[in-house]
């Protein structure tokens, strides 16, 4: 099996993890019950897979709308004026998104004025 770089070792934990769950959650999927190392095997695998294809792209933690939506509005609930490093940390969110979630709620509110 290929071994990967140390770049690539933090992608091939969250790969493994992702597949570990969900071969708990949905063991059909895979067909019959796969051992621990046919998993972490798998996972080195789709990892490089990945590596190569998504290397460099964005790949966003939320894809459900709805869920960044309530996401974003909690943490405009949250944010006081004061607290950004809080409700970043909070939020587990980098200060870019941060910025954004407040800029587009400006943009809301602003369009929203009669």
């Amino acid at each position: 099996m290929h071994q990967l770089n140390e770049e690539s070792y933090s992608l091939r934990l969250d790969v493994e993890c992702a597949l570990r769950e969900a071969h708990r959650e949905q063991p059909a999927i895979f067909g019959r019950p796969l051992s621990q190392q046919e998993l972490r095997d798998l996972a080195v695998m789709v990892a490089e897979k990945l590596r190569h294809r998504i290397g460099g792209r964005y790949v966003p933690k939320m894809a459900d709308r709805e869920a960044r939506e309530a996401r974003n509005a909690a943490v405009l609930k949250a944010f006081n004026g004061n607290n950004r490093e809080q409700v970043m940390r909070e939020f587990n969110i980098s200060r870019r998104l941060f910025y954004c979630i407040l800029a587009e709620d400006r943009k809301q509110r602003l369009g929203s004025r009669p």
